[in-house]
């Protein structure tokens, strides 16, 4: 198959799919190579003619403390995009393709209110595909230390263990890294709206990169809020005009929280 040949979707097909085809899929194109043991939902992305699995969507339950700064009013059901594979040879736009028809049925399944996933910088990864799926961006998360288990050359997680005890395990720290953070919201509720809304406008300007601000600023200029800067020399000044456009808005909408929506912000914050 050409992989250059865009997608045509009368031919493909979403549908729930194996843990263990997941598995097999991600331990041989994934980076992390491996993945959680169990799962929410696995959705693979079949082609009509043969059902050959192309890709898979793996998704599993968020760390509580992700699920809070997700959606705090709700955090109980928020579903984190822990794996998204799709083989080299699969034609183009297809992890669009399955990305979408996968939320649709967790939509439909109506069990979950809002999705989390990260983009690895370490791996070169800026998110593209969630920008192009119109999740929304909440700026980097991190540093986080990545762990490697020298017996399989396989990345692990370090929830709820501090150092010492990865280190009795046997597992090597690695290079610290960072993380893109995105969420989408599956429902229209007002309080979570606003949260996000505050969350994305209060991501720390001062701690960003010139070529970080650069890119928000171009897309904080697609939405017709500042314009974008004509040199790199202007920096300094745009931020400060972000920064108070930031605060003024955060101000506003702090304001039009009640009660309950402040104290389900300040909670998901901690």
């Amino acid at each position: 198959m050409d992989a250059a040949i865009n997608l045509n979707t009368q031919d493909w097909y979403v549908a729930d799919c194996l843990l263990s085809d997941a598995q097999a899929l991600v331990k041989e194109f994934h980076y992390a190579k491996g993945g959680s043991t169990s799962a929410i939902y696995t959705h693979g992305m079949f082609r009509k003619t043969d059902n050959a699995l192309m890709g898979i969507a793996w998704w599993t339950p968020p760390t509580k403390d992700t699920a809070l700064t997700v959606n705090a009013s709700d955090w109980r059901r928020v579903l984190n995009l822990s794996r998204l594979v799709i083989r080299p040879e699969a034609p183009r736009n297809s992890a669009s393709f399955l990305l979408g028809k996968s939320i649709k049925i967790i939509k439909k399944d109506r069990r979950f209110v809002s999705l989390v996933t990260f983009a690895d910088e370490a791996q070169g990864h800026s998110g593209g595909i969630y920008k192009a799926t119109n999740w929304l961006y909440l700026g980097r998360v991190g540093p986080h230390a990545r762990w490697l288990d020298p017996k399989t050359n396989r990345q692990v997680s370090n929830a709820h263990k501090n150092s010492t005890i990865m280190y009795q395990m046997g597992y090597v720290k690695m290079k610290s890294f960072y993380k893109h953070k995105f969420i989408f919201h599956l429902t229209k509720a007002e309080g979570d709206k606003k949260v996000s809304q505050l969350s994305d406008l209060i991501i720390p300007i001062e701690n960003q990169s010139d070529e970080e601000l650069r890119k928000r600023l171009d897309a904080l200029r697609s939405r017709r809020e500042v314009e974008r800067p004509a040199a790199k020399a202007r920096v300094v000044k745009e931020k400060k005009k972000v920064q108070k456009k930031a605060v003024t808005a955060a101000e506003k909408l702090l304001a039009d929280l009640t009660p309950e929506q402040l104290a389900m912000l300040l909670e998901g914050l901690k």
